[in-house]
């Protein structure tokens, strides 16, 4: 059987090297094998691999700031806003509360 060459393979399906990011040559050479699909060198992979490395590293990290809550925003929401909003904090819950404790949770993250 023929292998497809991998630039064909991929301007076809419209993927590209960065989406293999989380393999290592081995795997990627036996995913292409699967699909009977000619891999790139190892050594283009992995500049690639390389490449991509050093732009997530140059990425600067910024953290958001704090949001601040109001209790009279906090209650025109609905329930199941105010558990996104507690997930999205990571804010243990139970399951049980209602949208009162919901707030109260809400409410004491608000820097003092």
């Amino acid at each position: 059987m023929k292998k497809v060459k991998w630039n064909d393979f991929a301007k076809r399906r419209k993927i590209d090297l960065e989406m293999f990011q989380n393999m290592t040559y081995e795997e990627y050479a036996q995913w292409c094998s699967i699909r009977s699909v000619e891999p790139v060198p190892k050594d283009s992979y992995l500049g690639v691999q390389n490449m991509l490395l050093k732009t997530y590293q140059d990425v600067e990290v910024y953290s958001l700031p704090e949001q601040e809550y109001s209790e009279k925003e906090l209650k025109k929401l609905k329930k199941q806003d105010l558990i996104t909003l507690c997930v999205n904090q990571s804010i243990e819950l139970d399951g049980g509360e209602v949208k009162r404790s919901l707030i109260d949770l809400l409410l004491k993250l608000n820097k003092s």
